[in-house]
């Protein structure tokens, strides 16, 4: 709970979908400072990858689509069990880094009924990954990503948004220049500015 909540109040929710290798224990910890209510949940990869998890193998999902729609079916599980388990207002938002990125991508693209919103961290959409014909609703996406990441290139991350973008959805970039495949101080601010915006009402009608 960040803001001072109390663990049982009513809250907005927050899914935080680490990367390659990464923990929820230590991705977390970017959102613990957040100053206002919400229940942040941090969820695990599926498999063990090192001393962390992996939500699909190493590599180009490309080549690997089952795997990645099977990372993508379980997290659009997820969403509404999570929500149902504590006070929950609205639906929730998504954000994830590397490959959790491309999961948020791909749950906005696929699933855009079960997010209120999503920001992807450094990410990109498999060339596999279409966007969900006649969606009644389309969630906002706003992507951040370094201009100098040299394992999942800026133009990528441009590329996902462009394609939300022509489907009528309300995507944008932040761009990070000389960035490389992390999260620095600016764009950790320009996070916690979109989740204020998002969800900084708390449970407000």
């Amino acid at each position: 709970m960040t803001g001072g909540a109390a663990p049982e109040a009513p809250a907005p929710l927050v899914v935080v979908v680490h990367g390659l290798g990464d923990t929820p224990e230590s991705f977390v910890e970017l959102f613990e400072g957040l100053p206002f209510p919400a229940r942040v949940v941090a969820v695990r990869g599926l498999d063990p990858f090192g001393d962390g998890w992996a939500w699909f193998p190493s590599g180009d999902a490309d080549r690997l689509p089952a795997a990645f729609d099977r990372a993508v079916e379980a997290l659009a599980r997820a969403l509404p069990a999570l929500a149902s388990r504590r006070p929950t207002c609205g639906l929730p938002v998504v954000v994830g880094f590397s490959q959790g990125a491309m999961l948020s991508f791909a749950l906005a693209a696929r699933h855009p009924t079960l997010l209120r919103a999503a920001a992807p961290i450094a990410g990109r959409l498999p060339r596999a990954v279409g966007v969900s014909p006649g969606a009644l609703r389309r969630p906002e996406v706003v992507a951040l990503h370094g201009t100098a990441d040299d394992r999942i290139p800026f133009s990528r991350g441009q590329a996902a948004v462009a394609l939300l973008r022509a489907n009528g959805y309300p995507a944008s970039m932040f761009r990070a220049e000389g960035v490389g495949h992390t999260i620095n101080g600016p764009m950790a601010r320009h996070l916690t500015a979109t989740l204020q915006r998002w969800v900084g009402g708390g449970c407000a009608p």
